[in-house]
């Protein structure tokens, strides 16, 4: 697995850097979350813990992915993780005998 940074945008109003890097992944699927953020941290030299890896694109037969980034500045500028929404309970319905 190569990685080519192909953008870098600093966004002072959010306090991160953002990035789209292109990952090269010959004969493989494309790479994890966290397959992916272990190698990123290598070619940013960023702390891993404010690294955050928003999507991972990949066109239907290629073997290359566009992934965007942000490297946080600081722990409290990152979002929080967005809670799964729970199936709401369906009410029970009654019957009334007649």
């Amino acid at each position: 697995m190569s990685l080519n940074v192909i953008s870098k945008r600093h966004n002072p109003l959010m306090g991160r850097e953002e990035y789209l890097i292109s990952i090269e992944h010959h004969n493989k699927s494309t790479p994890s979350r966290e397959a992916f953020k272990e190698e990123a941290v290598k070619l940013l030299s960023a702390d891993r813990e404010l690294l955050a890896v928003e999507n991972i694109l990949t066109e239907t037969g290629k073997n290359s992915s566009n992934v965007k980034v942000f490297v946080y500045s600081k722990k409290e500028l990152m979002p929080k993780p967005k809670e799964k929404k729970a199936k709401q309970a369906q009410p029970e319905q009654k019957k009334e005998a007649k």
